[in-house]
């Protein structure tokens, strides 16, 4: 299990470059920034660190190995803070502007969340098969 903690804590983050933790703390930072759409983009994050506590419960390297669970993480956690930074960027008045897009892009990360709860769910099974 040390093995399997070790391969997430030290997992770095496809594209941001840093670790887990790091990328996440950055996302909240982001969202704290983001006053209009705070509460959405931090239940957001919420949900992220609830998936990195249960990647931290897996038992077998090989298991989250096949089923990328970890790579689709590191995609989803990647691609959030591209759309947070690029939205920081932007005033005020065109962030609530584009309000409409932004709401529907943090449905997308929320189905993509979902998507990893599915691959969770498959690699607990898998370890339960293990037993």
């Amino acid at each position: 299990m040390a093995a399997v903690c070790s391969l997430v804590a030290d997992f770095v983050v496809p594209g941001v470059g840093g670790l887990i933790v790091d990328a996440l703390k950055k996302v909240y930072d982001i969202c704290q920034e983001m006053k209009e759409n705070e509460e959405m983009c931090c239940a957001v994050h919420k949900r992220l660190q609830f998936v990195l506590s249960e990647l931290s419960k897996i038992s077998d390297e090989q298991t989250m190995r096949q089923n990328r669970v970890l790579f689709m993480y590191g995609k989803t956690i990647a691609n959030f803070i591209r759309f947070l930074e690029k939205q920081a960027k932007k005033s005020l008045f065109k962030r609530l502007a584009s309000n409409r897009k932004v709401v529907a892009a943090i449905q997308e990360f929320n189905e993509d969340i979902d998507d990893l709860y599915k691959l969770l769910n498959v690699a607990f099974i898998q370890e339960m098969n293990n037993w």
